[in-house]
């Protein structure tokens, strides 16, 4: 015990005899004696210097905190690698993520691959520079339609190489996009303002392409919509070629003799029945473009008009024909390899077309599979 707590010990004894003999003498009560005394001998006990000797621990007690002790247990090695090599790890993961998006294409490997008269190629067919297979196919299937005299005639096909995809774009429709504001002169950004849009300036596009390819010296194309028709973006068109709205044919001008008519995104019965109007009208063919969807529920639109060009999706496949060839349902299987699954010689039904496709979907690839939707592909 040091010196200065036996002094304070000293103290604290001498007050409590002192208290003791006042207690003896009367001028202290009882009580407030023995609430000081009790207090004294708690403060007294908490310091170790009133109620005998405080014991020391044994010497096998390990004392928490306590200088010296050593841990029971081995601490492990901290270090920034942990005897892991970080870097050939990342390479792995990325390795691995690769191999999982990748997108396998089988296209070179099938039937149609790079042949100018059968189903295009998935998705550089859409492409001037990817060899512009759709552009050549609507132009030779229509010059021969014109040429066996038909007077109606319906060309229908997606406007867009990722038709799903066109709300949120991607890389293809964004390079189609491109040749667009080019071919048309118009900016980027006329062709992108919302889905609706971008279709209505692609169908557009391809009626221009139509125009160019049939030689046609006066061409009246009719918007249904009135995209490109008014307002800060006008597209540059085909020499003889004049763009109007379907709401302002009343009001045409009596000059213009069409030697061909085009109605673009034909979407009702009364759209067809104005085509044919024109058609009898100036005496020329009559050509219903790029239907959004059939009002029948149908291949195609009216029974009236020769569905010259088709190349529309069904379930696991396509419908297409590329006039005066016959019908096909076609097969796109997971890796975009094309299988032709039948020919009909006159128009089939969307059922019968479609069952003709999911049959040997089904019997290749096994049943329910081969689904395009589920399995994320464009």
């Amino acid at each position: 015990m040091g010196h200065i707590e036996a002094e304070m010990m000293q103290a604290l004894r001498s007050a409590f005899l002192l208290l003791l003999l006042l207690i003896s003498s009367g001028t202290v009560s009882a009580f407030r004696a023995l609430s000081v005394a009790s207090l004294s001998t708690t403060w007294l006990g908490l310091f170790g210097l009133f109620g005998g000797k405080k014991e020391a621990p044994p010497q096998s007690a390990v004392v928490a905190g306590g200088k010296g002790t050593k841990a029971d247990y081995k601490l492990e090695k901290v270090s920034n690698t942990q005897g892991r090599d970080w870097k050939a790890e990342s390479a792995r993961i990325v390795e691995d993520e690769a191999k999982r998006r990748r997108v396998l294409d089988k296209q070179p490997t099938s039937y149609n691959y790079k042949k100018a008269n059968e189903f295009p190629n998935l998705y550089l067919a859409w492409l001037v520079k990817g060899g512009d297979q759709i552009g050549k196919q609507i132009v030779a299937a229509t010059k021969k339609a014109i040429s066996d005299k038909k007077k109606l005639i319906e060309v229908c096909f997606d406007p867009v190489p990722n038709l799903s995809e066109v709300e949120v774009g991607s890389d293809w429709n964004q390079r189609f996009r491109l040749e667009i504001a080019q071919s048309l002169k118009v900016p980027d950004f006329a062709t992108n303002r919302g889905s609706a849009s971008t279709l209505e300036w692609s169908t557009l596009y391809w009626a221009n392409r139509l125009v160019q390819g049939l030689g046609s010296p006066h061409a009246l194309i009719v918007s249904v919509s009135g995209e490109g028709t008014r307002g800060q973006f006008l597209p540059t068109l085909a020499k003889g070629a004049t763009l109007v709205r379907l709401s302002d044919l009343r009001t045409l001008d009596p000059a213009i003799k069409p030697s061909v008519v085009l109605v673009l995104s034909p979407c009702t019965e009364s759209h067809y029945a104005a085509a044919k109007t024109l058609s009898d009208q100036f005496d020329c063919p009559a050509i219903a473009l790029n239907a959004p969807f059939s009002y029948r529920y149908d291949l195609g639109g009216s029974l009236a008009f020769e569905l010259a060009y088709i190349m529309k999706r069904v379930p696991k496949g396509w419908a297409f024909r590329l006039y005066p060839n016959k019908f096909q349902g076609i097969v796109e299987g997971p890796d975009y390899e094309i299988l032709k699954s039948g020919e009909f010689s006159s128009r089939p039904s969307l059922p019968e077309l479609s069952r003709s496709v999911g049959a040997l979907s089904d019997s290749t690839y096994g049943r329910g599979r081969n689904d395009r939707i589920f399995e994320n592909r464009l």
